[in-house]
């Protein structure tokens, strides 16, 4: 398979917006704050392109301009809302010029398109695939000293050890390495600019990033090519363009028959249902709590009303030394009862098992029966 970060970061933030986009091939209007993206990156990279002589700041901003009228397939809110997204434009490429003078950096290339080649395994006949992308801004530092700069235009900035961990800046330092394999063993500082703040957060390219980047981007195309594509709920939904087709929001978009209109009020019946069921347990829950304060107080293990009586009961939870069990009950044939296999310890140690044995045991796996769960949620949705 040949495959992007992009498309990758798409799939695990949720499969089925990839399946939209990627395998049904619906095409979707950009969004203003992709189209604002777009039009900073362009400027940005003018700003650095190789010249006799750098660009100045005027050439630049007068560059976005012209960029920003030729934009015509925004549906902006009004025109103040139009404006202001200009103006931030502008304060961006102010405050970047402020910091990052062309004449400054020695740039290697910009929006670099690269290929870097992953196997599923280490034996020759392992399954390849091809993972591409484009680097913004590539700079030599020194010799044999390099960095990869990504902008970004959003607002919020994490923390450093996701930066660390980053899987695009790991996809990114494994493309450098393949693309220039002269410089494998040099060091490689890999930054995230984020333009809104005028900040940048770096970290240093090591083997371990690289892999971890190698086995997501693996699992995602297992995954993919398994065509598994379940709805992830998340803060990204409220800016898809495709929830009014995804099956965890199109109801809310429905023009409702009769039938549905039925099923509504059963929801509505059901929701009311398991709210007072969940204030009742929380209501026993203080009753019995009162009540055990008393049988304490008064010394007394029954209390007797005009319904009938509560009785209080000894229980008792043991801890066991379990060399010491199998000393017991292995002789009698019972220590492999109480050890057998089982799904949920399977699941503790899945994360670790290596790609290929996770495959070969997917491949034993028996469908015994599948179900549907209601789990209800007491948060009334309106329509955007």
């Amino acid at each position: 398979m040949q495959i992007s970060y992009s498309s990758i970061e798409l799939y695990l933030n949720c499969p089925k917006k990839y399946y939209f986009s990627q395998v049904e091939k619906i095409k979707a209007k950009k969004s203003k704050e992709q189209i604002f993206g777009t039009l900073i990156h362009s400027a940005l990279k003018f700003l650095h392109q190789p010249n006799p002589l750098p660009h100045t700041l005027s050439q630049v901003l007068d560059y976005f301009k012209e960029l920003w009228e030729s934009t015509k397939e925004v549906d902006w809110q009004s025109e103040e809302e139009r404006n202001a997204y200009f103006e931030e434009g502008i304060r961006i490429l102010k405050e970047y010029y402020k910091k990052n003078n062309p004449k400054n950096f020695l740039i290697v290339d910009l929006e670099k398109r690269f290929f870097a080649k992953i196997k599923e395994g280490n034996h020759p006949e392992a399954k390849e695939h091809t993972l591409i992308g484009i680097i913004d801004r590539i700079d030599k530092i020194s010799n044999n000293y390099f960095e990869i700069i990504d902008y970004k235009t959003s607002r919020k900035m994490p923390s450093q050890n996701i930066v660390d961990n980053n899987l695009q800046l790991g996809i990114y330092a494994l493309g450098f390495e393949q693309n220039w394999p002269k410089f494998r063993k040099s060091p490689l500082k890999l930054s995230l600019y984020f333009l809104k703040h005028s900040e940048k957060i770096s970290t240093q390219k090591n083997q371990e990033l690289i892999e971890k980047a190698k086995q997501k981007a693996l699992k995602a195309i297992s995954l993919i090519e398994q065509k598994k594509f379940p709805p992830f709920v998340s803060s990204l939904c409220d800016f898809c363009v495709y929830k009014k087709i995804c099956p965890m929001w199109k109801h809310l978009y429905q023009d409702l028959t009769p039938d549905d209109k039925q099923i509504v009020d059963l929801v509505n019946e059901y929701l009311i249902l398991k709210k007072r069921q969940e204030n009742d347990l929380k209501k026993i829950k203080e009753l019995k709590e009162e009540i055990n304060k008393y049988c304490d107080k008064k010394g007394v293990e029954r209390i007797f009303s005009e319904e009938g009586y509560l009785q209080r009961d000894r229980q008792i939870r043991a801890n066991y030394d379990f060399l010491k069990i199998k000393e017991i009950l292995e002789p009698v044939g019972f220590w492999n009862e109480i050890l057998d296999p089982s799904l949920k310890k399977l699941k503790k140690i899945w994360q670790k098992l290596p790609k290929e044995i996770q495959k070969k045991i997917e491949k034993e796996a028996k469908v015994e029966k599948e179900f549907k769960s209601l789990r209800p949620v007491f948060k009334k949705m309106k329509k955007e």
